[in-house]
C-alpha cells in the first residue's frame, strides 16, 4: 500500500489545537486526521512561531521541523501532501509557491484568500497546473448534506424552489461553509444578492445576512446570528414535491412530503415521512475533515476532479464578497 507523506504549513488550532478540545468527538486537526488515514504519515510541521516550535519538539520529536516553507521544499524530504493551516492572508502567496513547487496534492483551508483578485490569480494557476488542490469546505462531507443532496437530485422534493440557511457568524470563516453547502445542494451560481450586516465587530469578517438568487431560479435566504458562542448551521430546503430540514448543527436531517391534507378540502400539507434506505447510502457516523483527505488521495490516483476545488474555493469567496459588499452599499449587487 502506497503511503503519502504529508506536511502541516501552521500549527495552529485547524492545524493542531482544536483537536485539544475533548468535546470534539470527530476529527477536527490536519494534525489529527493525518494521524488517523492509513496511507498517510506527517512527516514534516512548518511553524515559525517560538512557543509553538519547543511544543512540536518536545512532544512530536520524529516529526521534522521547519522555520519556512522555502527551507522544507529544499530539504530532502518528497512531501506528496501540503496542508495550508496558516491566516487567510498567506494562502495566497503559499499556494503560489507550492504550485509552482509542482505538489502532487495541496489542502488549502478556507476562505481560498483574502481577495478575489488573488483568489482568481490562483484559481487560473491551478488551470495549467497537475497540482490537485482542495479547499477544506469538509461541510459537504457531512452525510446528512450529502443525503440532502441525494434527495434532491432523486426529485424526492421535486424542483427547488426555496432554501432558508442559518449559520454563527463571520461570513468568510463560516460563512462560506454554508455557501458552498448552498451552492452543492442547488447546483448553481448566484445571479444576484440584497444582504445587510448583522454584525461588524470584526471589520475583516463582518456578520452577513440577506437573500441570494441562484441562476436556477431557486431564491435563499441566509441569517447570521452574529454571536460567536451560539453555534448554528442549519438549513431548511424546499421544493415543489416537499422539503428537507437538516437541523442541531447538521446531526439531524427529516423529510417532508405534501399529502392531501386532513384539515382542509382541495389542500395539500407537509408531512413527516420516512427516508427510504435506498436514498441513504451514508454511514451512520461519519468523519467529514478525515473523508475528505480520502477523496484527494482518491481523486489523485485515478486523476479525477476532487470537490470543493479552487473553482468552488472562488466561487464561495466570490459570494460572500458579494454580500458585504451589498450590505455596505445597501443596493442589490448583480454577479
Amino acid at each position: 500500500m502506497k503511503v503519502f507523506q504529508a506536511a502541516i504549513i501552521g500549527f495552529g488550532n485547524i492545524g493542531y489545537q482544536y483537536s485539544l478540545d475533548k468535546k470534539r468527538k470527530k476529527t477536527w486537526s490536519h494534525f489529527e486526521a493525518f494521524n488517523k488515514i492509513k496511507k498517510t504519515r506527517l512527516v514534516a510541521i512548518v511553524e515559525k512561531n517560538f512557543k509553538k516550535r519547543k511544543y512540536i519538539k518536545k512532544n512530536f520529536p520524529k516529526i521534522f521541523l521547519f522555520n519556512k516553507i522555502e527551507d522544507l521544499l529544499k530539504s530532502e524530504h518528497e512531501i506528496d501532501i501540503f496542508s495550508i493551516c496558516t491566516p487567510t492572508t498567506t494562502h495566497f502567496k503559499i499556494l503560489k509557491k507550492l504550485i509552482q513547487h509542482k505538489a502532487k496534492m495541496i489542502i488549502c483551508e478556507k476562505p481560498l484568500c483574502s481577495s478575489l483578485t488573488d483568489a482568481r490569480k490562483i484559481y487560473q494557476l491551478s488551470k495549467k497546473s497537475k497540482s490537485l488542490i482542495a479547499i477544506n469546505h469538509q461541510r459537504r462531507y457531512e452525510k446528512n448534506f450529502m443525503l440532502a443532496k441525494n434527495l434532491i437530485d432523486k426529485n424526492a422534493i421535486g424542483n427547488l424552489k426555496f432554501i432558508n440557511a442559518n449559520y454563527t457568524r463571520k461570513i468568510y470563516n463560516i460563512g462560506t461553509h454554508l455557501i458552498d453547502i448552498l451552492r452543492m445542494i442547488t447546483s448553481s451560481e448566484l445571479s444576484y444578492t440584497s444582504a445587510f450586516f448583522t454584525e461588524k465587530a470584526l471589520p475583516y469578517d463582518p456578520s452577513v445576512s440577506g437573500f441570494m438568487k441562484f441562476k436556477n431560479n431557486v431564491s435563499c435566504s441566509i441569517q447570521s446570528i452574529g454571536n460567536k458562542f451560539k453555534y448554528i448551521f442549519e438549513i431548511d430546503i424546499t421544493g415543489t414535491k416537499g422539503k428537507i430540514r437538516i437541523f442541531d448543527n447538521g446531526k439531524k436531517i427529516t423529510l417532508y412530503k405534501f399529502q392531501k391534507s386532513k384539515n382542509f378540502s382541495n389542500y395539500f400539507e407537509l408531512n413527516k415521512i420516512r427516508i427510504s434506505k435506498r436514498f441513504n447510502k451514508y454511514k451512520k457516523i461519519n468523519d467529514p475533515m478525515k473523508e475528505l483527505i480520502e477523496n484527494l488521495i482518491i481523486a489523485y490516483n485515478r486523476k479525477n476532479i476532487i470537490h470543493p476545488n479552487v473553482y468552488d474555493g472562488y466561487q464561495n469567496l466570490l459570494i460572500a464578497k458579494m454580500m458585504e459588499k451589498s450590505a455596505k452599499y445597501n443596493k442589490i449587487i448583480k454577479v
